[in-house]
């Protein structure tokens, strides 16, 4: 057996004497349970209504009761207070047993029906009681409205007819009443999961204003819901990240479509930039709006970024590697062949440098290719591209020239940095270096051929005895 038929076993066996029950008193119970009726019920509804049947019968008293186990629950009435009684010592308690019909007693005192009874007549000073059962949607008698009067009398049928249809009323605000519980409970369950999504998520009407934000989006953005709800995004951020969730959002409103993208977001509360992977869609309803949730990807993005630049740094020297070179170089010739401006390439490397390497170690020729990297930065112009390709081979790029002279002008200003002495072990020395140039031609040419050209005037210039510059035109 169910727990309600225990309980309800048990209080036959112990208590016989306490009156009529319901044909199905577990489903009774069950149905009762089921309404939620002893935890949430529309008080004030039910108060208009106790008044209404008090008014259409025309009696100083009336009130609504749910009865469970064992207690009687008034909780509205009209000149009755709510209160608490045992189920099996109030009327009540017969007029659920008797399905829906009304239960009639014109004097409490005299009739015979309930002569264990007439003491509540004297508690509560009243001869006259009518009560009707309030019935859930499948058909138990759940409460009473109940009517009241400190003399004997009758009801007429309209009376009772009309005590009947406010009873009939009372049912679908208690439904209501349930259905609305039941709403706000899953609401509640669908805040807790959202606000403890590690996702930020929301919902925005078809003008861009915010009408729903999680907890997980307050918080990242030290805000309060009051802050945010009603407003847009250019109420909130910046021009340009505004302007692109904007342009995101009209774009899954105009096409009706769901889209997924990484979003540039607003500074965070130490101005470090967000970046987000968002998925956007149409919430459905009357009006359109777009709902969202996006994953925080500023780790992984601020990650991602300092490995492309570990991939394109030489470790040493800090460079531009051969890589970076290679995406560089295309587009600087692209640009010089559309300005018309001069674009020449210096291939160099240091004079005897395995001769270093060979007489003080690997770790004075490191130190020797340091130099070289921080004397290079220093010499050249802010708009030059300087990388390391491998071992002591350093390539340099210079982009707006003058023309052809400024780039041996800039090749000379490196040879004199680097032959100011510095610390070599026990000795001062200055380091020399050897510099091909090769000047972009009219033709059309690729990258590779354009250094090639390059080195080939550096191994010139090594072959005319080094420490110099030699110009390919």
């Amino acid at each position: 057996m169910s727990d309600v038929d225990n309980i309800l076993a048990e209080l036959r066996s112990t208590a016989c004497h306490l009156g009529p029950w319901p044909t199905d008193e577990a489903g009774r119970l069950r149905a009762l349970l089921a309404m939620r009726v002893l935890k949430n019920y529309p008080a004030e509804a039910l108060q208009q209504l106790a008044e209404l049947a008090a008014c259409v019968a025309d009696t100083p008293m009336a009130f609504i009761s749910f009865l469970d186990f064992d207690t009687q629950h008034v909780v509205a009435g009209s000149n009755v207070a709510p209160r608490f009684a045992p189920r099996f010592d109030t009327l009540c308690a017969y007029t659920i047993s008797q399905a829906d019909a009304v239960t009639v007693i014109d004097d409490l005192l005299t009739d015979p029906r309930f002569v264990h009874l007439r003491h509540l007549g004297v508690d509560h000073n009243f001869r006259f009681y009518a009560g009707v059962p309030l019935m859930s949607p499948d058909g138990y008698a759940i409460g009473t409205l109940c009517v009241q009067d400190t003399v004997p009398r009758t009801l007429s049928p309209r009376q009772l007819n009309a005590l009947q249809n406010v009873a009939k009323a009372v049912t679908p605000r208690l439904v209501l009443a349930m259905e609305v519980d039941k709403l706000e409970a899953e609401q509640a369950k669908f805040r807790a999961f959202m606000d403890n999504s590690p996702t930020l998520a929301f919902i925005k009407d078809g003008g861009g204003r915010y009408e729903y934000v999680n907890r997980r989006l307050l918080d990242r953005f030290n805000l309060a819901a009051d802050d945010i709800i009603g407003k847009t995004d250019a109420d909130l951020w910046p021009g340009e990240v505004a302007e692109q969730l904007q342009a995101n959002d009209r774009w899954v409103l105009d096409r009706g479509q769901p889209i997924e993208m990484t979003e540039a977001g607003p500074t965070d509360d130490e101005g470090n930039p967000t970046w987000w992977h968002s998925y956007k869609f149409i919430v459905p309803g009357d009006h359109p709006a777009v709902g969202g949730v996006s994953f925080d990807i500023s780790a992984m993005k601020t990650m991602q970024s300092r490995l492309e630049l570990f991939a394109r740094t030489d470790a040493l020297t800090q460079l531009p590697n051969r890589i970076a070179l290679h995406e560089y170089l295309p587009q600087a010739i692209a640009r010089s062949r559309h300005n018309g401006d001069p674009l020449a390439v210096l291939y160099m490397d240091i004079d005897h440098f395995k001769q270093v390497n060979d007489t003080y170690g690997h770790e004075a020729g490191d130190g020797m290719l340091v130099e070289f990297a921080n004397r290079l930065r220093a010499t050249l112009r802010h708009t030059d591209f300087s990388a390391r390709l491998a071992g002591d081979e350093f390539v340099v790029v210079l982009e707006r020239l003058a023309g052809l002279a400024q780039a041996e002008q800039i090749a000379e200003k490196i040879i004199d940095a680097m032959a100011q002495p510095w610390n070599l072990g026990d000795s001062m020395r200055g380091i020399s270096t050897s510099i091909g140039i090769a000047v972009l031609p009219p033709e059309d040419i690729g990258m590779e051929v354009l250094i090639d050209h390059a080195d080939q005037a550096l191994y010139e210039a090594k072959a005319a005895g080094r420490n110099r510059v030699v110009l390919k035109s």
